[in-house]
């Protein structure tokens, strides 16, 4: 979706320092091409421009988020030959954190952000047939330096649920990555995020941060009330099933009774 708002900002939020968390965003697999000539080549686009995507994330929270036309621009122009090319942002268990190719270009768009790369020599016949099947897509990896977040926007198109939207003016980028793509992905969703799938294995090794994460999640999804439709749902939409909690400890029941 590119339709804009016209919500009041109510804030822009600047990065106070580089412990800000790491987003992980995945490009629609179409936008990944594999040349394998004489000088094997992977280039596609890995951020689309001022197009809105929901973000559904236990470590990021639940919100709509659109990078701005531009928001790029710094980074590119000053971390352009810093930026490596990873499988799986170096979490494979196959690759490690050894980069699988080398960045030589790297631009900006009108619709987003772009990069051609060379694969390293040695790589399994395995990874590059995958890449020729078009079973993986292009992911970043980034830091945001500064978005306008509206917290209450109106009902819209794009944002029926009203969700918080925040809008990236600003971000660093730190690599980009060829990843497997998720058994959900469609052509017709722009970009997905990737944090929790990345970060998960961490997390597990730490079940308190985790618990802690899942509850500020709760905590913060929106509370708007959506009145039915009663020429389409007469009976009302709402589940009056009992709801479990799974984060308070439960009294153990006997296995068996007279």
């Amino acid at each position: 979706m590119t339709e804009n708002t016209d919500e009041t900002v109510d804030e822009t939020v600047e990065a106070e320092s580089e412990s800000e968390q790491m987003m992980y965003r995945l490009s629609s697999p179409d936008m990944l091409i594999f040349r394998d000539d004489d000088e094997p080549m992977v280039e596609g686009r890995v951020v689309p421009y001022e197009e809105w995507s929901e973000v559904d994330s236990v470590v990021e929270g639940h919100f709509m988020e659109r990078f701005a036309r531009g928001s790029f621009t710094k980074t590119l122009a000053e971390r352009v030959g810093e930026v490596k090319v990873y499988f799986e942002h170096g979490r494979s268990k196959i690759f490690d954190s050894q980069p699988i190719a080398e960045v030589r270009e790297t631009w900006e768009q009108p619709d987003g952000v772009y990069f051609r790369a060379a694969l390293l020599g040695g790589l399994p016949e395995l990874f590059r047939d995958g890449l020729r099947r078009g079973l993986y897509g292009a992911s970043v990896g980034a830091k945001v330096l500064k978005l306008e977040r509206v917290r209450a926007p109106k009902e819209s198109s794009y944002n029926p649920s009203r969700l918080e939207e925040r809008t990236y003016k600003e971000l660093r980028a730190f690599d980009y990555s060829i990843t497997p793509r998720p058994h959900y992905a469609s052509a017709t969703v722009a970009l997905r995020s990737i944090t929790d799938d990345l970060l998960v294995e961490r997390l597990l090794e730490d079940p308190k941060r985790l618990l802690e994460l899942i509850a500020r999640k709760e905590e913060t999804e929106p509370q708007h009330s959506v009145p039915n439709d009663p020429d389409k749902d007469p009976q009302g939409s709402r589940s009056t099933q009992p709801v479990h909690d799974y984060l308070t400890p439960q009294k153990e029941e006997p296995s068996w009774r007279l």
